[in-house]
Order: structure tokens, then C-alpha cells, then sequence
């Protein structure tokens, strides 16, 4: 999600029927259905196949087959840096940690309790220490 779309958009609002801009919509569904699904193998989750898709060198939006329904490759050119980030430039790169998370039997483990609060201005280093407390014990 990180730098997906340029900075002040919004992706999905029309198009894919969800919005990256709330964490926990790629639990829900797009306009194509389920983007992640309640399997434990990588392919059968659109989510990890679209990312895949582009992670083996396809273009973006080429058609990914998951469950029968044609899903994007993504993300969309031009590839944004935090693409190189998380993906092309790492040892372990973000595609493989998301299919292990998936065999794993990971689902929906976003921590609520911290998403959306917004830090205190670090004026103090006791204010800092405090936010760091916080985010520390959140899980």
C-alpha cells in the first residue's frame, strides 16, 4: 500500500470498489470478489497473485487467473520506489513473506488498536518514550 498511488489519491474508489487508504479493506471484497480469501495456498488468493504476477516480471494490469476471475497484475507502472523497496531490492522479498504469512495460516491480523492514532509531537523524550510504550504493548 505504501506509495501505490501518488501522495493526496485515492485508490479504488471507483475501479477496484475498495480503498487502499483504509488498512483493513483487503479483507473485504473488490468489485472482482474476496481480494484475499480463506485459503493457506498463495494462488488462491487474489491478493498474493496479483503481486506475484508482477513480482515475475508481468506487465501491469496483464490478466492474473485466480478462482476463475481475471484480476491486474499490480501495481501499475510506473513502479513506484517502495515497489524497489519491499520487492526488487531486499533478501527476502515482500511476496515470499506474504505467501508464507498465507501457508501459515495468517488472516486478518492488522493491529486496530494502533492504526489511525496519530503520535504525540515528540516535545519531550517523555512523550516519545510514551509512544513507543504504547505501539510496544498494542499487539
Amino acid at each position: 500500500m505504501i506509495n501505490h498511488v501518488p501522495e493526496g489519491t485515492v485508490h479504488g474508489a471507483g475501479l477496484g470498489g475498495f480503498n487502499l487508504n483504509d488498512s483493513g479493506s483487503v479483507f473485504g471484497n473488490s468489485n472482482t470478489g474476496a481480494l484475499i480469501g480463506a485459503t493457506t495456498s498463495p494462488g488462491d488468493r487474489p491478493l498474493w497473485a496479483i503481486l506475484n504476477s508482477r513480482a515475475q516480471g508481468n506487465p501491469a494490469f496483464a490478466n492474473v487467473v485466480v478462482g476463475g476471475k481475471n484480476w491486474p497484475t499490480m501495481p501499475a507502472d510506473p513502479l513506484p520506489q517502495a515497489w524497489s523497496d519491499v520487492q526488487v531490492n531486499p533478501p527476502t522479498k515482500l511476496v515470499n513473506i506474504f505467501a508464507q504469512r498465507i501457508r501459515n495460516g495468517k488472516v486478518n491480523d492488522i493491529p486496530n488498536s494502533v492504526l489511525g492514532v496519530v503520535p504525540p509531537h515528540a516535545d519531550s523524550y517523555a512523550g516519545s518514550r510514551r509512544w513507543a510504550f504504547r505501539l510496544q504493548h498494542a499487539g
